[in-house]
């Protein structure tokens, strides 16, 4: 293999490391299908409207385009940021450290909302995290 070509060792410590602990992480915590009943269950009552098939398929391939949409919408600012950053003249050592910054941000902004906001209405989430990033704005 020419050098352009070779595979940092350091690829190969995470995807091991991904595959001896994520993966059985994963492997335990997900509920199987065969738990769940394969077709939604429809309680008739007056008030409520019934489930149809197929606009219940509809809905999730809607709600499953969106989540998509936004992971790549996300992965792109933070592919780009730090680019962005070194070509506005901030230093290597900050720019790095705010590409590594992303990913924890992220899963400790989840991990407060399953928590603490669990009962507040989303746009209260919202509102708050406003709230956290206006000090970082510039006068």
């Amino acid at each position: 293999m020419s050098a352009r070509h070779q595979v940092d060792p350091t690829c190969f410590a995470i995807a091991a490391a991904y595959l001896l602990i994520g993966f059985p992480i994963h492997a335990l915590l997900i509920p199987g299908s065969t738990k769940q009943s394969p077709h939604p269950v429809i309680i008739e009552t007056r008030n409520t409207a019934e489930l149809r098939p197929d606009t219940t398929n509809h809905l999730f391939l809607l709600i499953g385009a969106m989540l998509t949409i936004l992971a790549l919408v996300v992965s792109g600012i933070s592919v780009h940021l730090l680019n962005v950053l070194k070509q506005l003249g901030t230093a290597t050592a900050v720019t790095l450290a705010i590409g590594m910054v992303i990913g924890p941000s992220q899963v400790a902004a989840r991990l407060a909302e399953f928590s603490i906001g669990r009962n507040l209405h989303p746009t209260w989430s919202a509102r708050a995290g406003v709230l956290l990033l206006l000090p970082l704005t510039e006068n």
